[in-house]
């Protein structure tokens, strides 16, 4: 192989891994893009568990509606004579890996949660109409699960 065909050689070699290098790269942004969509959609699910539970938490029988004062409280349901898991565990955020935010009513008790991550969302739209405002959000943050009494509710 005469000098002049190595150089070429090494040249072309450089320019393909240089096009590999801008493949793979993009290839790495598009799956953590999607692990960030599919992070949103588990947070959909975290949130409107928690929702529920609050929800259950006040509908207990026998129980004057009041709200849980902490995570426990829904876990494991302190005003039942026989064991009443409203939450099956004390999910963290799947956005952030943090605990979920609590929203409080003054001396009330747990509402909602929320996320602590303050990145702006990916999903825009396509939410359950109960969470439609959503599509608002600035950030994940905002995305608030909230319980609303019986009078209030809405789909």
């Amino acid at each position: 192989m005469a000098v002049g065909e190595r150089g070429s050689a090494y040249l072309w070699l450089m320019g393909v891994l240089v096009v590999l290098g801008l493949i793979m790269g993009r290839a790495i942004e598009v799956a953590s893009t999607q692990a960030d969509r599919q992070r949103e959609r588990t947070l959909l699910q975290v949130g409107d568990a928690y929702r529920r539970a609050i929800a259950s938490y006040a509908a207990l029988p026998g129980s004057d509606g009041s709200l849980p004062r902490s995570v426990e409280d829904l876990l494991q349901d302190p005003r039942a004579s026989e064991p009443v898991r409203h939450l099956r565990r004390a999910y963290a955020d799947p956005v952030s890996g943090q605990p979920m935010q609590l929203i409080r009513r003054e001396d009330e008790g747990i509402v909602g949660v929320h996320s602590p991550s303050d990145r702006p969302p990916l999903m825009r739209r396509g939410f359950a109409l109960r969470y439609k405002e959503f599509e608002k959000a600035e950030r994940i943050a905002d995305w608030q699960f909230l319980f609303q009494p019986s009078g209030q509710a809405k789909n």
